[in-house]
């Protein structure tokens, strides 16, 4: 991870990357059919809720799960995007 980030960072990325796997998991859909979505409570201090949502809304923190996955290429099947989970971190710990 880059040097600049803030120390927050590194943690904020695992606790929402195993929050997900976790989501994904337990949803009945693939991830590009799924209606779930987290919703970030408290970044500093990892609190995040699962809620249905149509859409991703980063004004209320809402994040769809299929915007945090991606189609592992060697699988073909989903896994956590953890570029796009450090780009959401970039936003709260900036």
């Amino acid at each position: 991870m880059d040097e600049h980030l803030s120390p927050y960072v590194p943690d904020f990325c695992e606790a929402l990357a195993d929050f997900c796997n976790n989501l994904l998991r337990e949803s009945h859909y693939d991830g590009d059919y799924s209606n779930e979505a987290v919703k970030i409570l408290d970044a500093r201090n990892h609190l995040f809720r699962r809620v249905v949502a149509s859409a991703t809304d980063e004004e209320t923190d809402v994040y769809m799960l299929r915007d945090l996955v991606r189609i592992d290429e060697l699988t073909l099947e989903f896994c956590i995007n953890q570029r796009r989970i450090l780009s959401l971190a970039r936003n709260y710990f900036s």
